[in-house]
């Protein structure tokens, strides 16, 4: 018997070293694990904690002992377990997820497993919890979620397009806005599977990207769904996703190409009304240098800019004495001068100033031809000139006929005499004669000279030329000049003013009689003056030609297309105004005819006046 007894004594205290033991070692496994592990009583108060959950939470283990679960938990932890209880008390052990609060205020987040306790008699006496801590998960959970959900909202607000795919160019990504550009939704563009189905196969070899690097700005042109042509900009590079990818931003710059066309457009319009003006217009700095030109300074002067305005126009290495180019800018009022080029080209500049975008002062110079001006002025101070000598010569005239006609009555009254004494009538008849033809000029001066508004009519070119002829015929004798005539009396004939074309005529002629004059100062056989008529066509219509030849000094091939200029003369001062071809040639012209030259310096000029035949 006491052999039993003592072998249950030794068992009984082998179980309680097991015992102890095991609680040993559970306690060592406690204190040591990363897990957070703690008990409760059955009123939820801190019975104990190991050295891990109170250091989590930020207190001490004797701190901790006696604190109430809610003091260590959120609310919502709380009344989750609240809710679970019943689910405790019935299965035993319950889990979930929980937050605790941290002695700073801080949240930590994990999984707890709690297992109840019961005492001897059943009764549920309190739980143990064991709580795995996961808060630098969740944290990293959410953090990715917060910049998924930004990437997610950023690629939908964005305008662009961006896909990603493989290697072989199958989509691994569609971002959620591409009916934006494309037109089809995000479930159809799925179903493309490749993306040559929306930029097309020809934007470049995907195995070449890798030599290629990174392909910026491909400009691509498709037309989505409904139709409508859209023009993109198109970023390919490659990314380090999986192994490698392709990312693809697809950029709509359709609005930029249309405003750039517009642009172009409204350009080439102002482009088109610079050139359309007929007028010289470039812009230039305060260093003179031009920086834009319009077409007619490009046509008459080449290409300019970067040049110098002084040394492009006027062949100066210095700023031209006339430019007020800088007064202007520093007044920042519009002005303008008046000027000539080196061709004898009268021009109207006008500078306008105005600040450059990046606050440079310049101008804008705008070059007017005024020659057409000059020359109606001209034509206008000669015609006022013409005015008065005709009125001299109307009164001169006047004074002449009168005494020439009594000198004619005399002298025809010595004749009558003569024939009845049976003498020589040979002076009174040579007096007659002359009166007679003085009385003739006399007649045809006055005709030239008288301001009357004759309008055009049918005419013969031979009468006219004789009315001239009748007017410098003696000068021409008394000069030495053989005169040569060829005009056919049969001409048809023209509709003129007749007084305007013999003013033509007279100063072809007095031009002639000068060269003449300047080659051969005395009597020479080869002192010839050759007029000559005839029926020339041009462009299918019929003109009378009126050739004036005379083998005087000629003219220089280097201011033949000058000498009808205003005021260019190559008579020395005093001896010609330069006017008279100018007027001559206006006259011409506005008889519908042309007005020409040909010579050769030194041995002879000839000059054409071209009229139309009536009906011609």
């Amino acid at each position: 018997m006491n052999k039993v007894i003592h072998t249950v004594i030794s068992q009984r205290r082998q179980a309680e070293k097991a015992l102890k033991e095991l609680e040993e070692n559970f306690r060592t496994f406690m204190e040591t694990t990363n897990d957070l592990m703690h008990m409760v009583d059955k009123d939820a108060n801190i019975m104990y904690v190991n050295k891990t959950m109170a250091q989590t939470l930020g207190y001490s283990e004797k701190e901790m002992i006696g604190m109430h679960i809610s003091e260590v938990v959120s609310k919502e932890s709380l009344a989750v377990f609240n809710e679970k209880f019943q689910e405790l008390i019935r299965e035993g052990e319950i889990a979930f997820e929980t937050v605790w609060v941290v002695k700073n205020g801080t949240e930590i987040y994990g999984e707890i497993k709690i297992v109840t306790i019961y005492d001897k008699e059943g009764h549920y006496a309190g739980s143990r919890g064991v709580l795995r801590d996961y808060t630098e998960r969740k944290r990293t959970e959410e953090s990715l979620r917060e910049s998924e959900e930004l990437h997610r909202l950023t690629l939908s607000t964005i305008s662009d397009a961006v896909f990603i795919t493989d290697n072989t160019g199958t989509f691994t990504y569609i971002c959620p806005n591409v009916s934006v550009i494309f037109g089809h939704s995000y479930q159809e563009v799925k179903t493309f599977k490749y993306i040559s189905r929306l930029l097309g196969d020809d934007l470049f070899n995907l195995n070449d990207l890798d030599r290629l690097g990174e392909v910026q700005n491909v400009e691509r042109q498709i037309t989505d769904k409904g139709g409508r042509i859209h023009h993109l900009l198109v970023n390919v590079k490659r990314v380090s996703i999986k192994g490698g990818a392709v990312l693809y931003t697809c950029r709509d710059v359709s609005e930029r190409k249309r405003a750039e066309e517009m642009v172009q457009s409204e350009r080439d319009k102002l482009q088109g009304v610079l050139n359309a003006i007929g007028d010289g217009l470039y812009i230039v700095n305060r260093d003179f240098t031009i920086e834009y030109q319009n077409e007619v300074l490009s046509n008459s002067f080449g290409q300019s800019q970067g040049r110098k305005c002084h040394s492009t126009f006027f062949k100066s290495n210095q700023p031209c004495g006339f430019c007020i180019m800088r007064k202007v800018i520093e007044s920042c009022k519009i002005q303008g001068v008046e000027t000539s080029f080196p061709d004898g080209r009268y021009v109207d500049i006008i500078f306008s100033p105005f600040t450059d975008v990046d606050g440079s002062p310049k101008a804008i110079v705008l070059s007017r031809d005024i020659t057409e001006k000059k020359n109606l002025q001209a034509e206008a101070m000669f015609a006022e000139h013409l005015a008065s000598l005709g009125e001299l010569a109307a009164g001169v005239a006047h004074e002449i006929n009168n005494p020439i006609n009594g000198i004619i009555s005399y002298a025809e009254i010595l004749k009558g005499q003569c024939e009845e004494r049976g003498e020589d009538d040979e002076i009174p008849t040579r007096i007659i004669k002359e009166g007679d033809r003085i009385a003739a000029i006399v007649k045809n001066l006055l005709a030239f000279a008288r301001d009357r508004k004759e309008e055009y009519s049918p005419t013969d070119v031979q009468d006219i030329l004789s009315d001239t002829l009748n007017l410098v015929e003696n000068q021409i004798t008394k000069d030495g000049i053989n005169l040569s005539l060829d005009v056919p009396s049969n001409l048809p004939k023209i509709k003129a003013r007749s007084q305007e074309i013999q003013q033509v005529f007279l100063n072809i002629i007095s031009n002639a009689r000068y060269a003449l004059k300047q080659r051969f100062p005395g009597f020479h056989e080869y002192k010839i003056l050759n007029i000559k008529g005839e029926i020339v066509k041009i462009e299918s219509r019929k003109y009378i030609r009126t050739t004036f030849y005379d083998s005087g000094n000629g003219i220089s091939a280097n201011i033949l297309d000058r000498i009808c200029n205003p005021f260019f003369s190559t008579k020395p001062a005093g001896e010609g105004t330069g006017l008279g071809l100018s007027i001559s040639h206006g006259i011409v012209k506005s008889h519908g005819g042309r007005l020409r030259f040909q010579s050769i310096e030194g041995e002879y000029t000839k000059t054409m006046v071209d009229l139309p035949v009536i009906n011609g």
